[in-house]
C-alpha cells in the first residue's frame, strides 16, 4: 500500500501533535514553520522538516505540494498566512485540507476557499472538557459531529450479568455499542449474548441529546 503524504504548516502545539501522529502512523510528513527552533525540535520525528516563511507564496513552491494527499494549516494566529496557504493548497489540488480557524469569520473565509474542514482547537477542547465535567456516568466524551458523540462509560451495576440483547440499548436509549474494553484489551466484536461484567468499560456512540438524557 502506498504511503500517504501530508504537509503540516505551523508547528505550534496543535500542528506538532498532528504531524507526529501522522508520522507515527507510517505516513510521510513534511513539517513546515518559519521558526528554526520548532523545525529542529520535530526534525527527527517526521520525513522532512523545513524552515519556510509560510506567508511567502514563492517560498512554498519547492515543498512538493503537488504530491500531497492532505494538508494541515495550523497558523490561525496569522490569518493572512492561513489564507495564502489555503489558496496554495487548492492551487495544487490537495484533496484534503484541514485548517485551524481564529474565529467564525476566518472559518467562513477558509471554507469559501475550499478548505475541507475548519477546526477551532481551543473551542472544541473547551466543549469536550465541559461535557466531561458534567458527564456523571461517562469517563470521556468525544464529539464525532454536530449531533453525534462517542462516550466511554463503566458498566452500570444494574447491567452487570445481563447481555446487550437483553438490555436493548439501541431501542431504549438510542445508544450503539462501538466496543468493550476488558482490562487493556479492546473487543470490537463483542457478542450480544455475552454477559457484561463490572470491570468492563463500554464505548458508546449516540446522538448528543440521547446521551445527555441518559446522563441526566
Amino acid at each position: 500500500m502506498k504511503k500517504q503524504q501530508y504537509i503540516v504548516f505551523g508547528l505550534n502545539r496543535f500542528g506538532t501533535s498532528v504531524a507526529r501522529t501522522l508520522a507515527a502512523a507510517g505516513n510521510e510528513v513534511v513539517a513546515v514553520d518559519q521558526d528554526a527552533d520548532r523545525v529542529a525540535q520535530i526534525a527527527d520525528d517526521v520525513s522532512y522538516a523545513v524552515q519556510v516563511d509560510v506567508a511567502d507564496e514563492d517560498a512554498m513552491s519547492g515543498l512538493g505540494m503537488e504530491h500531497m494527499d492532505g494538508a494541515v494549516i495550523a497558523v490561525a494566529s496569522n490569518m493572512e498566512a492561513s489564507i495564502v496557504i489555503a489558496m496554495k493548497c487548492k492551487e495544487y489540488n490537495i484533496p484534503q485540507i484541514i485548517a485551524t480557524g481564529k474565529n467564525e469569520v476566518h472559518g467562513k473565509v477558509l471554507k469559501k476557499l475550499g478548505v475541507t474542514r475548519v477546526v477551532f482547537p481551543e473551542v472544541e477542547m473547551g466543549a469536550r472538557v465541559g461535557k466531561y465535567l458534567t458527564a456523571r456516568d461517562f469517563s470521556d466524551w468525544i464529539n464525532l459531529s454536530n449531533d453525534y458523540s462517542m462516550v466511554e462509560m463503566a458498566i452500570p451495576s444494574a447491567w452487570v450479568g445481563k447481555t446487550l440483547r437483553e438490555l436493548d440499548l439501541r431501542n431504549k436509549y438510542g445508544m450503539n455499542i462501538a466496543g468493550i474494553r476488558i482490562n487493556n484489551h479492546m473487543n470490537l466484536q463483542f457478542s450480544p449474548d455475552e454477559k457484561l461484567q463490572k470491570d468492563m468499560q463500554m464505548y458508546v456512540i449516540g446522538k448528543d441529546k440521547d446521551l445527555q438524557h441518559f446522563n441526566g
